[in-house]
C-alpha cells in the first residue's frame, strides 16, 4: 500500500472547497471531504488507473462534487498536488509543479 502525501496547496484546496460546501448546506463540506478521501483511498489501492496527462501527473475525477485530483506516484508514495473543480482551467495545477521540473 502506498503512503499519501498532500502538497500544502492541495490541503488548501480541500479546506476551501469544504468551506464553500458548508456555506451551501451544513454538513455538505464533510460530505465533500468524505468523497475526496474515498477517491484518494481508491487511488492508494490502484495508483496507476488514472491517466497520465503530463509530466507523469495523473488526473482522477471525483464525480459527485465534480473535482479532479492531480497526483503523481513516487516509489511508495502517492503525492497529491491539487484538488481542483472541473470548471477551473485544466492547467491550474501546472504552476504548482514548475519548481520540481
Amino acid at each position: 500500500m502506498k503512503r499519501v502525501s498532500l502538497d500544502p496547496a492541495a490541503r488548501a484546496d480541500l479546506r476551501k472547497a469544504k468551506r464553500y460546501y458548508e456555506r451551501q448546506r451544513p454538513g455538505l463540506g464533510e460530505e465533500f471531504l468524505d468523497a475526496a478521501w474515498n477517491r484518494i483511498q481508491h487511488l492508494v489501492r490502484h495508483p496507476y488507473t488514472a491517466p497520465v496527462i503530463e509530466y507523469d501527473v495523473r488526473r482522477a475525477g471525483e464525480d459527485r462534487f465534480h473535482y479532479n485530483l492531480y497526483y503523481y506516484v513516487e516509489e511508495d508514495e502517492l503525492v497529491i498536488i491539487a484538488v481542483i473543480h472541473q470548471r477551473r482551467h485544466p492547467d491550474t495545477w501546472k504552476r504548482r509543479i514548475r519548481h520540481r521540473l
